[in-house]
């Protein structure tokens, strides 16, 4: 008898712990909330904080009662508006919006916005298309540890407080294509998984990309960075194009690793472009460019080019591995090299016997012997030739 009493007591205990578990296990499920919900909110201008949640639906601001301001994108070409849906009057969210940690299963469209609020889509993921083509965000915007799966477009979109993407995904294409960014951007430990639009964006405040990784193509033609720009420890897999980028302070390659074509051509440095330890595994393309202080190459050049550069300042070439290396009408002051250095230069007679004057004027004799060297070699190869 006592054993059937104590069974009875195990299997109520056994019971229990049972709906305990699964109480707690209902609890902390995610429940889900009707995208209807949060437009209404957005509509009568309320706060949006909904945290742990999945909504269902599109969150779009295309059919919402709300405020327009005319004529406050008057920068919009007529193109931009017919081909990208770029508006003129954008319409004005009043709402503090926060989705933490929320998985967002539709669309979410804020394009042609103005947010006049903080808005945030901490740790959340967005399983659909996001837009914020031509909006606008007077407020502090938060995609930290976001993750993107589907596009998500940017364009044209100005950001007047901070901007932080730190540790985001993109696991489509990322259109950032001629923003404003006019307060500190953070794009830290960002992944890029596709192709990666920054083209003709300005960047009026330090932007931090450290230990980003491009995984496609890295377009930053004609981007202006009026502050410090941080690159340091990132890594581009595929081409990363700067072609006629602007750097207007300094420049920070520090560790930075370019798998495959890096195109700087008719880039501008204004002040000290580092590229420490900097390895560029393929061509590294710098003709034309200006660099208006000092430049630092310390890393490893496959194929460095800096037909007809112009260096103002000095350039460090010391303690590099250049397998081949271009100064074909190139205008330098000074170069801290070893002829050690250079696997091949490639024949300029001009540049050749610049390069051995150079190092007579550091003290390398030795170095200066072998360049002039190599040069009469060179130039007696080339004379055969006719």
């Amino acid at each position: 008898m006592p054993s059937k009493a104590l069974l009875f007591l195990f299997c109520i205990q056994i019971f229990a712990a049972i709906t305990s578990f699964c109480a707690a296990q209902s609890e902390s499920s995610p429940s889900a909330v009707n995208a209807s919900e949060i437009l209404g909110k957005i509509e009568r201008g309320e706060p949006v904080f909904y945290t742990d949640k999945i909504i269902e639906g599109d969150i779009s601001l295309a059919n919402l009662n709300l405020d327009e301001i005319r004529n406050a994108r008057n920068e919009f070409s007529e193109a931009e508006v017919l081909s990208v849906g770029l508006s003129k009057n954008p319409k004005v969210v009043r709402s503090q919006i926060s989705l933490k940690n929320c998985l967002v299963k539709g669309d979410l469209d804020f394009s042609n916005a103005l947010i006049q609020e903080p808005i945030s889509f901490l740790g959340s993921t967005m399983l659909e298309r996001v837009d914020f083509n031509g909006s606008r965000f007077n407020q502090n915007a938060n995609f930290r540890v976001t993750r993107f799966n589907r596009s998500a477009y940017f364009l044209r979109s100005e950001f007047n407080s901070s901007a932080d993407f730190v540790w985001s995904r993109f696991n489509q294409s990322a259109y950032f294509q001629k923003s404003r960014f006019n307060q500190y951007s953070y794009f830290r430990n960002s992944r890029f998984n596709q192709y990666a639009d920054f083209s003709e964006s300005r960047f009026n405040q330090s932007n931090d990309f450290r230990k980003s990784r491009f995984n496609q193509y890295a377009n930053f033609v004609a981007t202006q960075f009026n502050q410090s720009a941080d690159f340091r420890e990132s890594r581009f897999i595929q081409s990363a194009d700067f072609i006629k980028s602007r750097f207007n302070q300094s420049a920070n390659f520090i560790e930075t690793q370019f798998n495959q074509y890096a195109d700087f051509v008719n880039s501008r440095f204004d002040q000290s472009a580092d590229f420490s330890e900097s390895r560029f595994n393929q061509h590294a393309d710098f003709r034309w460019s200006q660099f208006q202080s000092d430049a630092i190459f310390s890393g490893t050049l496959n194929f460095a080019d800096f037909n007809q550069a112009k260096f103002s300042g000095e350039l460090f070439l010391e303690g590099s591995k250049i397998d081949y290396l271009s100064l074909t009408r190139t205008k330098f002051g000074k170069i801290f090299l070893r002829w050690e250095s250079i696997g091949r230069l490639a024949y300029d007679e001009t540049a050749y016997l610049l390069l051995a004057g150079n190092f007579k004027g550091l003290n390398f004799l030795e170095d200066a012997n072998e360049c002039y060297y190599d040069y009469r070699n060179d130039r007696r190869d080339i004379l055969k030739g006719y």
